[in-house]
């Protein structure tokens, strides 16, 4: 029989444990995940400061386009990071919950897988290279196999038809993303090598920001150069862009952060609209991406903000696409991400209150990703696709006959909705 004595160390023995488990689970909260620091209230689902407004009407879709004609111009949207929670999120901060971004009005949607060849992981460079190149490879990799061959792009095999191409974000220019469209190697660091094959494959329009360590580096001074020499306008600044000359490609080194500020030009939608006037004089057609970086880099930090105005930049690029694309009746548009960032999950809120939400990481997840289509050949992107497959689509779909092959096709009407 237990004495008195024993039964009260026990039981102290029990509160103690209990004492250390709270207490393991409170430091837990506390520790940072792939090196940002996430805070107890943030986990538990802090007000984003965007108060919800349950008033806005919803918006019909856009139409489906009644052709049974090939685009002759692809433009891709990418937004780095970007899940439907990245875009739920922002459609509740910007329009509401009944509002709609252009994005969400788009006719044809269907989601996308992103693991990578060897594990549910996935980064920008593998998961580029996979939209680029329509096969999986390991992290890090540039448009080639886990093997380390290279993989022909979309974008190269758009140059060999005579297609004009584009490449325009709101990060580095020689970042995963826009070099997995033209550039091979086995390491997304290797900056340099990949900004040699960019230059190889010369493409109309390379638009994005420098480093500061690269404009200070000799080295890196006569590689831009070298652009130069090739016949590239070399951009720094807004004047520079606008004064560019209407021909000739053109090569943006844009302070590093400018694009991405929304409080400064150019922006996203500036550079879109002038890169769209030097891709669309070409009569084969042409291939542009356009990526953001801020949802993948917003959603590393649990910065709801920094997020939200990645995605309304890139919803303002897919507007200026789909006005383009009404009065080219040729042109393709598909937006997707290239894998989910942050595991964020959208906690509440009511009208008039404040939307909550939490973070389940710092790092990517494995999450599915949005498949948005508008124009003719985008039946094909519905359903569950992986990121592969979806990159032999993009692939596949539009045209790459010569010039005066297709005349673009009727106008659309609009599907019951």
């Amino acid at each position: 029989m237990p004495t008195p004595r024993s039964s009260f160390a026990f039981g102290a023995f029990i509160a103690t444990l209990v004492l250390l488990v709270a207490a393991a689970g409170t430091f837990y909260l506390w520790l940072p995940s792939a090196g940002y620091v996430t805070k107890v209230e943030e986990s538990l689902g802090a007000p984003t400061g965007y108060v919800l407004d349950f008033s806005t009407p919803t918006p019909d879709r856009l139409p489906r386009f009644q052709t049974a004609d090939r685009p002759k111009n692809l433009i891709l949207l990418i937004g780095d990071g970007m899940g439907f929670s990245q875009l739920t999120g922002a459609r509740m901060a910007l329009k509401g919950p009944n509002g709609r971004l252009t994005l969400e009005r788009f006719p044809v949607t269907g989601w996308s897988s992103t693991h990578s060849a060897t594990e549910v992981y996935t980064d920008s460079a593998a998961g580029a290279t996979a939209l680029a190149g329509g096969v999986k490879t390991d992290p890090s990799h540039i448009s080639v196999t886990s093997d380390g061959e290279p993989v022909e792009t979309l974008f190269e095999k758009a140059r060999a038809a005579g297609k004009s191409v584009g490449l325009i974000t709101d990060s580095m220019v020689f970042d995963a993303t826009p070099s997995a469209f033209g550039a091979h190697r086995e390491s997304r660091r290797d900056y340099a090598e990949i900004a040699d094959h960019l230059l190889e494959l010369k493409p109309e329009a390379l638009v994005g920001e420098s480093r500061r360590s690269l404009d200070e580096n000799a080295d890196w001074q006569a590689r831009f150069q070298r652009f130069e020499a090739a016949g590239y306008s070399r951009l720094d600044q807004l004047e520079s862009l606008d004064a560019a000359p209407d021909e000739g490609p053109l090569l943006g080194l844009f302070p590093e952060g400018s694009i991405a500020d929304p409080k400064t030009q150019p922006n996203l939608e500036h550079l879109t609209m002038r890169v769209l006037e030097l891709l669309s004089r070409n009569p084969n057609g042409f291939m542009l991406m356009v990526e953001t970086e801020e949802t993948d880099t917003g959603s590393h930090r649990g910065d709801f903000d920094r997020m939200v105005e990645g995605i309304r930049a890139l919803d303002r690029v897919a507007e200026i696409a789909v006005e383009f694309a009404d009065s080219n009746r040729d042109t393709l548009i598909v937006a997707t991400a290239d894998h989910e960032t942050g595991g964020l999950a959208i906690l509440g809120g009511e009208h008039g209150e404040s939307q909550r939400v939490r973070w389940a990481t710092g790092s990517h997840s494995a999450e599915p990703v949005p498949v948005l289509a508008y124009g003719p050949g985008s039946e094909a992107f519905t359903g569950v696709l992986d990121n592969a497959e979806l990159g032999r689509l993009l692939a596949e779909i539009p045209t790459f006959e010569s010039a005066g092959s297709s005349d673009g096709g009727e106008s659309p009407e609009a599907e019951p909705q």
